[in-house]
C-alpha cells in the first residue's frame, strides 16, 4: 500500500530500452541504433517495477526510450501497468507503428502516445533523424493511432534546422488526426550539445511568438501544450521558481537506476536493490540536492525556459506555457 505520509510524483518517465530505429541529432540519452541492452532490467525485473511503482501511488507512467517498441515486452509492462490503476503514456518516433501495433497499443490500454515530428518537410524530419523514410512513417503512425481513438500527441523540437516548421507541423497534425502538439526545449546535453543544431536566442523568440498565435488560431479544435510540462507538471508554482525534478517528477533508466528528471543523471538509487518509495521518500526528505533551485537550473540547462537563458529566448515573447497536465 502507498505510503499515506508520502506524496507520490505526479509522473514517472521510465526509459525502457535505449535502442532506437534513428540517431536523433538532438537526443540527448545515448539512445541509438547500436545501442547495448546489457544490463536492462530483466522482464520479471520489469514486472516488478510496475507493482512497485503502483504500490507507491504514482499515477502516471510514460514509457519511452530510445524506441519503447523495440522492448519485446512492452505490452506486458504496459498491460500490468493498466492492470494496476496507473495511466500509460508511450512515446515513439512511429517507425513500428502500424496499423497491428497500433491495435496493440489500444487494446493494452494505453492512454496516450506521442509520436515526434519535426517538420512537415520528409526531408528534413529525416535529416533530424538519421532515418530516410522516418517522417513518412511518422505521418502513418500518427494515422493508425488517431484511428484507433487513443489520444494522439504530437511532439516538436524546434532546432537550427528546423525552427521556421512549427506551423506546418501544427497543420500537418490537425490534419493527421492529433490531438495535441508538444513544443519540446532542444536540451543541450549529449549530442545535443552541439551549437550546430541549436536555435539561437533570436529564432527561439519567434519560435515562442508563432506558437503563441498558433494556440490562438488553433484553440478549441488542437491543444498546444508547452515546454513548462517538464518543468512545473502542472504544479502551482510560478515558473522560474522551482523545478520537478525529484518532487512530482522522477525517471528510470532502463537499468533500474531512479534520477531526478530525464534530463538529470544524478543517481538517486536502485531499483534493483531498494524500493521505489524508499528513494522517493529519501527525495523528498528536507533540501534535497536532486532537485534544482532557481540558481541551480542555470547550470543545470536541461529547463532553459526557467532560466536566465530564457529571458532572451522564449520568455522574452512573452509565451505564457500554460500547458494543462496530461501525460507527456
Amino acid at each position: 500500500m502507498p505510503n499515506a505520509t508520502l506524496s507520490p510524483p505526479y509522473f514517472v518517465a521510465w526509459e525502457l530500452t535505449l535502442r532506437s530505429n534513428a540517431l536523433c541529432l538532438h537526443a540527448d540519452n545515448g539512445s541509438g541504433t547500436a545501442a547495448s541492452t546489457a544490463g536492462e532490467l530483466s522482464p520479471l525485473e520489469a514486472l516488478a517495477v510496475v507493482d512497485d511503482l503502483a504500490e507507491s501511488g504514482v499515477p502516471l507512467l510514460g514509457l519511452i526510450g530510445g524506441e519503447p517498441l523495440l522492448r519485446p515486452d512492452w505490452r506486458r509492462i504496459a498491460r500490468r501497468a493498466v492492470r494496476r490503476g496507473i495511466a500509460v503514456s508511450l512515446a515513439t518516433d512511429g517507425w513500428l507503428v502500424g496499423e497491428e501495433i497500433a491495435g496493440e497499443l489500444a487494446a493494452t490500454g494505453v492512454q496516450s502516445v506521442t509520436v515526434g515530428l519535426d517538420s512537415h518537410l520528409p526531408a528534413v524530419h529525416d535529416r533530424l533523424h538519421q532515418r530516410p523514410g522516418l517522417h513518412a512513417a511518422a505521418e502513418a503512425a500518427i494515422r493508425h493511432l488517431a484511428a484507433r481513438g487513443l489520444r494522439t500527441v504530437v511532439s516538436f523540437t524546434p532546432t537550427a534546422l528546423n525552427w521556421e516548421h512549427a506551423e506546418g507541423v501544427v497543420e500537418r497534425a490537425a490534419a493527421l488526426g492529433a490531438r495535441a502538439v508538444t513544443l519540446s526545449d532542444y536540451v543541450p546535453a549529449g549530442r545535443a550539445l552541439s551549437p550546430l543544431h541549436a536555435a539561437t536566442a533570436g529564432q527561439r523568440r519567434r519560435v515562442a511568438a508563432t506558437w503563441e498565435m498558433l494556440r490562438t488560431t488553433w484553440r478549441g479544435r488542437l491543444n498546444l501544450l508547452g515546454p513548462e510540462l517538464w518543468a512545473t507538471l502542472g504544479s502551482a508554482l510560478e515558473v522560474g521558481t522551482a523545478c520537478a525534478a525529484a518532487r512530482r517528477l522522477a525517471r528510470i533508466r532502463p537499468d533500474g537506476t531512479v534520477t531526478p528528471c530525464p534530463f538529470l543523471e544524478t543517481p538517486m538509487g536502485s531499483l534493483r536493490e531498494e524500493s521505489f518509495g524508499n528513494i522517493w521518500e529519501r527525495a523528498l526528505g528536507g533540501p534535497s540536492p536532486y532537485r534544482a533551485s532557481p540558481e541551480a537550473l542555470l547550470r543545470c540547462g536541461a529547463c532553459r525556459w526557467q532560466t536566465g537563458e530564457a529571458a532572451s529566448g522564449y520568455a522574452a515573447a512573452g509565451a505564457a506555457w500554460a500547458c494543462a497536465p496530461s501525460p507527456p
